[in-house]
C-alpha cells in the first residue's frame, strides 16, 4: 500500500512537473503474467502494426484489454497506483481506456501532443484525466521511451502537431508506473533499427 507521505510527494511532483513516477510499483509476477497475456493476444488474435502515422506504423496497439482476460482487471485497481490517482482526481473516478502499446525497432517519433487538446476547454485547467503508463520493460531513449516536456501541463495553449519541441525521454525501469496529466505535452519516442521494444 502507498503511504500518505508517499502520496503527498507524488502529488507535489505531479502538480509541479505534470507527471510523477512510482518506481517498483508492479510485482515481478504480475509483469510476467501481463507480458505473457499480451504476447498470446498478439499471436492468437493477430494484432499487428497500426496503419496511421500517429498511432505508429511499427507499433502494436491492443485496446479494450478488460475484455481479453482477468489478469488485466488487476491493472486499474492496483493498490500501489490507485490511491495516488484517487488523490489526484477523487474516489468516483472512471476508467476511460485500458490499452497496450509496444514499439518495434524502426518506429519513428510520434508528434508531440496533449491527450485532451481536442477538448474545447481553456488551458491550463484542473486535472480532468490522469494517464498511467505501466513499464512492463525498461523504458530507455533507445527503445522509444515516451518523450515529455515537464511543466507543459501549465501552459495556456496546446502544441502544434507539426511543431518541434525540446523534450526529454521518460526513462524508467521495468515495474515503474508514470502518472501524467492529460494536458502534458508528450509523444512516443523513436526506436533504432535494432533496439528492443518498449512495452
Amino acid at each position: 500500500m502507498t503511504s500518505e507521505a508517499a502520496i503527498s510527494a507524488h502529488l507535489e511532483r505531479y502538480r509541479r512537473d505534470g507527471f510523477t513516477v512510482i518506481e517498483s510499483a508492479i510485482e515481478p509476477d504480475l509483469i510476467a503474467e501481463l507480458k505473457e497475456a499480451l504476447q498470446r493476444l498478439e499471436t492468437d488474435k493477430g494484432f499487428g502494426y497500426r496503419d496511421t502515422g500517429f498511432e505508429g506504423k511499427r507499433t502494436v496497439r491492443i485496446y479494450n484489454l478488460l475484455t481479453h482476460g482477468p489478469v488485466f482487471a488487476r491493472v486499474p485497481t492496483h493498490e500501489r497506483v490507485l490511491p495516488v490517482v484517487e488523490a489526484l482526481l477523487d474516489r468516483g473516478l472512471l476508467l476511460s481506456v485500458l490499452s497496450a502499446i509496444t514499439l518495434a525497432p524502426g518506429q519513428t517519433a510520434q508528434p508531440i501532443h496533449a491527450d485532451t487538446q481536442l477538448i474545447p476547454i481553456a488551458r491550463p485547467h484542473p486535472t480532468i484525466a490522469v494517464n498511467a503508463m505501466w513499464a512492463l520493460s525498461d523504458f530507455t531513449e533507445a527503445n522509444g521511451a515516451t518523450r515529455i516536456i515537464p511543466g507543459s501541463h501549465l501552459r495556456d495553449h496546446n502544441p502544434d502537431y507539426d511543431g518541434h519541441y525540446d523534450s526529454v525521454p521518460a526513462e524508467m525501469p521495468a515495474g515503474s508506473v508514470m502518472l501524467f496529466d492529460s494536458q502534458l505535452w508528450h509523444g512516443g519516442g523513436e526506436t533504432g533499427p535494432r533496439s528492443g521494444a518498449g512495452a
